[in-house]
């Protein structure tokens, strides 16, 4: 799950920098972390902290929406792990 995860934040990252026209450096302040941080995240090289993703979130026009649909993709994972083979 954690790779979904880092996967997940990764394209948010991407997605979001993009829709506010920010440089990699701009989103980094904005996110309060540093920049090679940030290229991490975009990388997937790194996963985000827990404040970073609140205020990643906080950025988004429905954050409850991507959590919605992260949880979504949690529970099928889930569900097949539970599965018997």
């Amino acid at each position: 799950m954690k790779s979904v995860l880092r996967q997940r934040l990764r394209v948010l990252a991407l997605e979001t920098r993009a829709t506010l026209g920010l440089t990699q450096k701009e989103m980094s302040e904005l996110l309060s972390i540093g920049e090679r941080s940030y290229s991490d995240i975009e990388s997937g090289t790194s996963i985000c902290g827990t404040l970073t993703v609140i205020l990643l979130l906080s950025l988004q026009d429905d954050p409850n929406l991507i959590l919605q649909s992260l949880r979504e993709e949690f529970d099928l994972i889930l569900e097949k792990e539970m599965q018997p083979t």
